[in-house]
């Protein structure tokens, strides 16, 4: 952390430690106080990256050229967005969440995947979205290669490209998504109804619960997915809740934050009362993300940069 860094971690730290809420046993001791501080400001870093991106008039095509090594999905995403092509914007920022970015690789697999492995045949939004039997079979024949491109990110690593049996890939999830925007006929169309539920907090909510029918794209998916769309600008969303009920990082934090003998009702209500008082952009993906990877090491700082 650089030095701008640890002087907003302990304004957070002091933050905290004045919190009047619900009790936090959880940082009682100054190490795990700092550590969660650190992680805070992190994970306020990570969102202040994805709303910058999303600010910047992108300039050149090129930045859509899968085939370059520096090609990043977000930025392309926006480039799609700022020239009338939510389409393709939308479908970048769903390929990004379902693939995840690789400590090792990078976006290579995604990159592989959404370039065609180079080949002048790019799985672009009106191509995937017309011949999805096309997609899977193009999957399977090309399996090996995509395999040496990269691999999925580590909120994805249990996701296959075509796995063994009757388990669903990528190319079910895909297919799954398909459907999704199709049944509500298009992307434009859902993301205008979402909005007459009210606030982009209801938005993201009404979005949330009918992701559901896409297969394997399950709670950490759905909750990365929307909330990229609402910091990049695409769409007003943004979480009114951490979504403890299907978690397992966030909520592990949440119950050693404030009691391991809360149920998910009142680490939920806790959780309210907190965002409420840090104000911070985001600030439920912000707690969400950084209690994921506070409860790793709550005592000891760790950068989690995958």
């Amino acid at each position: 952390m650089n030095r701008k860094d640890i002087l907003q971690a302990q304004i957070l730290a002091t933050q905290l430690s004045h919190f009047t809420g619900p009790v936090l046993p959880g940082v009682q001791l100054p190490a795990s106080l700092d550590c969660l501080a650190a992680q805070l400001v992190d994970s306020t870093k990570r969102v202040r990256y994805a709303t910058t991106i999303g600010q910047r008039h992108i300039q050149g095509a090129t930045v859509t050229d899968a085939s370059s090594l520096s090609f990043n999905p977000l930025t392309a995403a926006v480039w799609q967005q700022q020239h009338g092509n939510l389409d393709e914007a939308c479908w970048l920022i769903f390929l990004a969440t379902h693939f995840g970015k690789s400590r090792r690789y990078g976006w290579g697999l995604l990159r592989a995947v959404y370039g065609g492995l180079g080949y002048g045949t790019s799985w672009t939004w009106p191509r995937v979205s017309s011949d999805i039997q096309g997609f899977r079979q193009w999957l399977v024949a090309n399996e090996a290669a995509l395999r040496q491109a990269g691999s999925f990110g580590n909120h994805r690593k249990r996701e296959s490209l075509v796995p063994p049996g009757s388990t669903a890939g990528t190319a079910d999830t895909v297919a799954g998504y398909v459907s999704w925007i199709a049944a509500a006929g298009g992307h434009v169309a859902l993301f205008n109804a979402s909005q007459v539920t009210g606030s982009p907090q209801q938005a993201f909510d009404y979005l949330y619960q009918s992701l559901e029918t896409v297969i394997r794209f399950g709670r950490t998916a759905r909750f990365d997915y929307l909330c990229m769309l609402g910091k990049l600008g695409f769409v007003p969303l943004e979480p009114g809740s951490a979504y403890l009920h299907q978690a397992t990082g966030p909520l592990a934090g949440a119950r050693l934050l404030f009691g391991d003998g809360l149920s998910k009702a009142a680490l939920t209500t806790n959780l309210f009362q907190l965002e409420a008082y840090l104000q911070l952009p985001f600030g439920f993906q912000v707690l969400e993300d950084a209690l994921c990877n506070w409860q790793k090491n709550p005592v000891k700082y760790i950068n989690f940069s995958g």
